[in-house]
């Protein structure tokens, strides 16, 4: 019945955004990091294994294919090359989940509906120019900013607020000691994932004071999850946005305010919590070491062929190993052989590539963190939100491809005065 309910509620909201893709992204957007897979019964019944926001991208890329396909050809040939290798890299992994593990489902969530959503962010900008970029990543920005501000209130509380019940069904969760940010994603990892990746975004927020403030809020939000390497790649992007939306006087000035800020990070209750777990991570550290040596010794013997998907959770319940692979180009090596692992690291550094020829810093830089990050953790190989990001930022590098005889402004700030003008995305 929820799965009926939730399909008439997509079928309306494909319906009201037909003419702006831009929007009907935003939507699938909210949807995914809005529900963590673990709480998509709710929405549609717990015999279904597709999450709420894969519905609402397929049914949207459907009924845009029945409607306008000139529209969507048009949008993916500047870049059909890539699309094409997304798409065989997706294929690949179908055929080799039903001949290994057989949860296709599953994989539609973490493969199959990520591609669909690229290919309506290059319908969109194609359509909408580029501001439908700027609206996208406006969006994702905001959502960020909001998961960032949870966090924080979860850590406060020591309570998850929404979907309580749901995250209990993890293996890892314990109410009675819940003390990382994990906002309504899947895990702490996620979450840090996602504001990463965001803090870049600040670049499109127009006024330098409200820039810093909302790049603050994220970098908080990143300590509360206790990600060491979130935390690093997170200084690392605040670095970019000052450097890259400033003028000299305000650089200063703004890496102050940022220093002091840090200051007060890390001598309050989120920082020091950050600080023990950094220092008391020998536990963590020893099981990343056992799975790096268990992926030299063995995940190169699947050259091509893989066991299908999820079949890297088996090295955890067999005891091979003490937990996941925490590496997801290693589990997706592992699931579908290292060659189609290779083929999706190199598309992904072909993006960024394209990226930084066509001047899309901000962007690219974004797709960059994104790689590196799925390095840290199971990410793209789980139900969580990482692989729709990643696909996401991917169509904000590729969408400006779509759009003949212009280039982005992506440096267009003001050399006087305290404020900026803000850039556009890609």
């Amino acid at each position: 019945m929820q799965a009926l309910i939730w399909l008439l509620v997509s079928v309306l909201v494909v319906a009201l955004t037909q003419r702006r893709t831009s929007m009907l992204v935003i939507v699938i957007l909210i949807t995914y990091l809005g529900v963590p897979s673990v709480a998509r019964g709710i929405f549609v019944g717990t015999s279904m294994p597709l999450h709420p926001g894969t519905m609402l991208v397929l049914l949207g890329l459907f009924f845009i294919l029945i409607t306008r396909t000139r529209s969507v050809v048009r949008a993916v040939a500047p870049v059909g090359l890539l699309v094409f290798f997304f798409v065989l890299l997706a294929s690949h992994a179908v055929i080799v989940t039903i001949a290994g593990t057989g949860v296709v489902g599953l994989l539609i969530n973490i493969i199959i509906a990520p591609i669909c959503l690229l290919i309506l962010v290059l319908l969109a900008f194609h359509e909408e120019g580029r501001p439908a970029g700027n609206q996208i990543g406006m969006g994702l920005l905001l959502v960020a900013v909001c998961q960032a501000v949870l966090a924080a209130v979860q850590v406060t509380l020591k309570r998850t607020i929404l979907y309580e019940d749901q995250f209990a069904r993890f293996h890892w969760f314990s109410a009675d000691r819940f003390s990382r940010g994990l906002g309504t994603l899947d895990s702490a990892l996620d979450l840090s994932f996602l504001l990463v990746i965001a803090i870049p975004l600040c670049l499109l927020l127009r006024r330098a004071s409200v820039r810093l403030i909302a790049a603050t809020v994220l970098t908080v939000g990143v300590f509360t999850t206790q990600s060491r390497m979130g935390v690093v790649l997170a200084l690392f992007a605040l670095v970019f946005v000052i450097v890259k939306g400033q003028n000299a006087k305000v650089r200063i000035l703004a890496a102050t305010g940022m220093t002091v800020a840090m200051g007060f990070i890390l001598s309050s209750s989120v920082g020091q919590n950050f600080l023990d777990r950094a220092q008391n991570a020998s536990g963590s550290t020893s099981r990343r070491m056992e799975a790096l040596e268990f992926i030299i010794e063995n995940v190169f013997k699947n050259t091509v062929l893989g066991k299908g998907l999820n079949s890297s959770y088996g090295l955890r319940q067999s005891s091979i190993l003490g937990s996941s692979l925490e590496n997801g180009w290693a589990m997706y090596a592992y699931d579908f052989g290292w060659v189609a692992a290779g083929l999706y690291l190199v598309l992904l550094l072909s993006v960024i590539i394209s990226g930084l020829r066509n001047g899309a810093w901000t962007a690219s830089i974004m797709v960059a963190l994104a790689v590196i990050m799925v390095s840290g953790y199971s990410s793209i190989m789980t139900q969580g939100a990482s692989s729709v990001i990643t696909f996401l930022i991917a169509g904000l590098v590729l969408g400006n491809l779509t759009i003949k005889n212009s280039r982005p402004q992506l440096a267009s700030v003001s050399t006087t005065g305290q404020d900026a003008r803000a850039e556009n995305i890609p």
